[in-house]
């Protein structure tokens, strides 16, 4: 799964490049809204890694 969120992010990372591209301004709906769908994809990415994480043995540091 991770590494279809991986494949996800450089899609959506990809769309957005290219719609910027074809925007004059960062500021149009289009592209703020497929900024936030790439934003959520990292989210998840980084919670999936923390989750990962094991606390207890690094407390015991």
């Amino acid at each position: 799964m991770e590494l279809n969120l991986w494949e996800e992010i450089k899609i959506k990372q990809e769309e957005l490049e290219r719609l910027v591209a074809t925007k004059k301004t960062i500021r149009d709906e289009e592209v703020y809204r497929k900024s936030l769908e790439l934003d959520d994809l990292v989210v998840q990415v980084m919670r999936k890694k923390i989750g990962q994480i094991d606390f207890k043995d690094t407390l015991r540091a």
